[in-house]
């Protein structure tokens, strides 16, 4: 007698894939509402929309929906490590400089993996020190120097 044939399974590759896809909208969508208050304290928050968010008040020059460098960073980030098969040693960083390099803008945040000050000689990029991001925070900025910029050299 032939066993019941049972109910076949959506691949599990297509099933990560779908998960991933959805992940990066919410990230994106979620980004592009969050846009108007980014660098913003609560208590601006506050004063600008008010205690509780009835509707979006458009407070930039950007157009509405628009993502921030957060999210172009989510996506060179993760391109970056697809061109590295999953590795998250430091020559995913030359990959994801190499990869900004073709962005539109001129910097970008890193979280802090080591002390080094460069990616390498021939690197066209070089890290700032967290200093730089504790003095920015007592001028008034509003970077802790927890992450690490990288300009161009």
């Amino acid at each position: 007698p032939q066993q019941p044939q049972q109910p076949q399974q959506p691949q599990t590759a297509s099933i990560v894939k779908d998960l991933v896809r959805g992940c990066l909208i919410g990230a994106a969508c979620g980004d592009a509402l969050g846009a108007n208050t980014e660098f913003m304290t609560k208590e601006e928050v506050t004063t600008t929309f008010g205690p509780l968010v009835k509707n979006f008040k458009h407070t930039t020059q950007r157009p509405y929906g628009s993502v921030t460098d957060d999210t172009q960073l989510l996506f060179s980030f993760l391109q970056s490590l697809l061109l590295c098969r999953g590795s998250l040693h430091p020559p995913l960083v030359s990959v994801l400089a190499a990869h900004h390099a073709l962005s539109p803008s001129s910097f970008l945040f890193l979280p802090s993996y080591s002390s080094s000050s460069s990616f390498s000689p021939l690197s066209p990029f070089s890290f700032s020190s967290d200093e730089e991001g504790k003095k920015d925070k007592e001028r008034g900025g509003r970077r802790e120097g927890g992450g690490r910029r990288v300009r161009k050299k």
